[in-house]
C-alpha cells in the first residue's frame, strides 16, 4: 500500500533485451513522475552516455541471483527448470522485499528497468506480491538487426548469438508474466511518438501518470534524439522478415509478431504460440549448449589461475632482470680496470645464477596453462640479451689477452651459435605451439635447459682459463691495463 494516500502502489516493469532501447523509454517513464529509486547506473562513454536508468540496487540483486544459478547476461541457454524453488531464488527475494520498501514506500508509481528481469520475472512478480504492489508489464521491443549490430559494437556477439538471445529474452518473459496486465512497444514508437505510445501504455496498465504531457514534454523531447540512434535497420518495422538470408524465419515472424501487438492489444496469443514453438525447439540443443559450456567454463578457470601465477611471477621475474643488468655493468667495469681475475669468475658466477633463477622464472610462466605467449616470447628475448651480454663481457677479456685466449674465444663463438639456435627454436616452437599441450611444453623446457647448461659450460671455460697457463700472462696484462 502507498504510505502517502493508502491507495495501492502501482510498478512497472520494463522488459526488453539489452540495447532494445529500455532506457530511453523508461527515462519518459520517470519524466512523467515514475520513481526509479535514488542509486542509479551513471552514464558511461561510447555506451549510454544519456544514461541508463537502471536501478543499480536491482541490477546487483539480478546479477547475483543469474550467477547463482549459473547463467549470465549473454547466456543462450533458457534458465534452469527448477530455478524458482531454488535457495538463490529464495534469496534473491528476500532481497527485492527491502529493496521495493526502502526505496519505494513514498511512491504511487515507480519503475524498474533490468533487462536480466526478462528472464527473472517469476522472483520479482513473488516479491511486488509480498509486498502488495500491482505490477505492470512494459515490453520495450527493437529490430532484432539493430540490437546485433550495436551489441557487436558494444561486445563483440555474433549475429547468430544476439538473435538467439533477443528471441530468448522476450520470449521467456512473455511466459512468465501472463497472468499480468502488459503492453508491448517498439524503439522506434517512443522515439517517433512517444506521447502516443504512454497514452496507450496508460490505457493497458491502467495507470495515470503523475505528470501530464504538457508538463513533461519539453524534458521528453530534449532527452529523445533519433540522432542518437546508431545502428537503423532499413525498413525498421515495415519489413521485418524482407531478408531472410540475414534474420531467421522464427525471429522474423516474432518481431512481425510483437510489431502487431504494439498496435493491437488482442494479439498476445500469437506471441505465446512463438513462446511454445521455440521452448520445444530450444530442448534439442540446451543440453548440448550446456556441455560445451562447461568445457569452455573450464578452460577460463585454467587461464584466470594462469594470469593470478603471471601476476604472481612477474614482480621477481622482473627483479632479477634488474638484478642481471647491474650484473652486467659491474661485470663491464671489473674489466675495463684490470680486475682480478678471480673477481671475474665471481661476478660470472653470479651472472650465471641470475640467469638459472631467470629460468626458473620463465619455467613457471611456462607450466601455467593459458600463460600469455608474448609474456613468454618477451621473458626468452630478455633472457636471451642477458647470455649475449654475459659473452660479450667474457669475450672482452679474451680479446685483451690477443692468441693466449684463442681457445677460449672459438669455444664461446661456438656457445653463442648454440644459444642463438637454440632461442630461435623455442620461439619458433611458443608461436606455433600451444602452451596447454604437456609435450610442447618439455620441449620449451628443454630449449630453456640448454641455455642453462651452455652457461654452466662457459663458466668451466673461464675456470679452465684460470687453472691453464694462460693464467700469469693475463694477470700480468690486467696489471699492466690502466685503472
Amino acid at each position: 500500500m502507498n504510505a502517502i494516500n493508502g491507495e495501492s502502489q502501482r510498478a512497472i516493469l520494463v522488459l526488453g533485451m539489452h540495447r532494445s532501447g529500455t532506457s530511453p523509454t523508461t527515462r519518459v517513464l520517470n519524466l512523467l513522475g515514475a520513481s526509479l529509486g535514488t542509486r542509479l547506473m551513471p552514464p558511461v562513454p561510447n555506451n549510454n552516455e544519456r544514461g541508463f536508468w537502471e536501478n543499480l540496487d536491482a541490477f546487483d540483486i539480478d546479477e547475483r541471483l543469474l550467477g547463482e544459478i549459473g547463467r549470465w547476461w549473454h547466456d543462450v541457454r533458457e534458465v534452469p527448470d527448477d530455478w524458482l524453488e531454488s535457495a538463490a531464488a529464495s534469496r534473491a527475494q528476500a532481497a527485492i522485499v527491502p529493496f521495493i520498501q526502502g526505496e519505494f514506500a513514498a511512491s504511487p508509481l515507480w519503475a524498474v528497468k533490468d533487462p536480466r528481469i526478462c528472464r527473472l520475472a517469476p522472483v520479482w512478480l513473488r516479491a511486488l506480491a509480498e509486498c502488495g504492489v500491482r505490477p505492470g508489464i512494459l515490453f520495450v521491443v527493437r529490430h532484432p538487426l539493430e540490437v546485433a549490430a550495436s551489441l557487436q559494437a558494444r561486445d563483440g556477439l555474433s549475429r547468430a548469438r544476439s538473435l538467439l538471445l533477443w528471441t530468448q529474452h522476450i520470449l521467456e518473459a512473455e511466459r512468465a508474466t501472463r497472468e499480468c496486465s502488459r503492453v508491448m512497444v517498439t524503439y522506434d514508437q517512443i522515439l517517433e511518438d512517444w506521447s502516443g505510445s504512454m497514452a496507450r501504455v496508460s490505457r493497458a496498465l491502467g495507470i495515470t501518470w503523475p505528470r501530464s504531457f504538457d508538463e513533461a514534454r519539453a524534458e521528453i523531447e530534449a532527452f529523445l534524439d533519433a540522432g542518437e540512434r546508431h545502428h537503423k535497420a532499413p525498413g525498421a518495422e515495415t519489413s521485418a522478415a524482407a531478408d531472410p538470408c540475414n534474420v531467421p524465419a522464427l525471429v522474423a515472424e516474432l518481431f512481425e509478431r510483437c510489431v502487431r501487438l504494439s498496435h493491437d492489444e488482442g494479439a498476445w496469443g500469437d506471441l505465446q504460440r512463438s513462446a511454445e514453438e521455440f521452448q520445444r525447439a530450444s530442448a534439442l540443443y540446451d543440453a548440448c549448449i550446456s556441455d560445451f559450456l562447461g568445457v569452455a567454463h573450464a578452460a577460463e578457470q585454467r587461464a584466470q589461475r594462469a594470469e593470478a601465477t603471471i601476476a604472481n611471477a612477474l614482480p621477481e621475474t622482473v627483479a632479477l632482470e634488474r638484478q642481471g643488468a647491474q650484473l652486467s655493468h659491474a661485470l663491464e667495469a671489473l674489466v675495463s680496470q684490470g680486475a682480478n681475475l678471480e673477481v671475474v669468475k665471481q661476478r660470472l658466477d653470479q651472472q650465471a645464477d641470475m640467469v638459472r633463477r631467470l629460468n626458473e622464472s620463465v619455467e613457471v610462466l611456462l607450466a601455467s596453462q593459458g600463460a600469455n605467449l608474448e609474456v613468454v616470447k618477451q621473458r626468452l628475448d630478455q633472457q636471451a640479451d642477458v647470455v649475449r651480454r654475459l659473452n660479450e663481457s667474457v669475450e672482452a677479456l679474451s680479446a685483451s689477452a690477443g692468441s693466449l685466449a684463442a681457445t677460449l674465444a672459438a669455444e664461446l663463438q661456438g656457445l653463442r651459435s648454440d644459444l642463438a639456435a637454440e632461442s630461435k627454436a623455442a620461439r619458433s616452437e611458443l608461436t606455433a605451439a600451444s602452451l596447454s599441450s604437456a609435450r610442447e611444453q618439455e620441449n620449451i623446457a628443454r630449449s630453456l635447459a640448454a641455455q642453462t647448461d651452455a652457461i654452466a659450460a662457459l663458466g668451466r671455460g673461464v675456470e679452465e682459463l684460470r687453472r691453464g697457463q694462460t693464467l700469469e700472462t693475463l694477470r700480468r696484462w690486467l696489471r699492466r691495463s690502466p685503472g
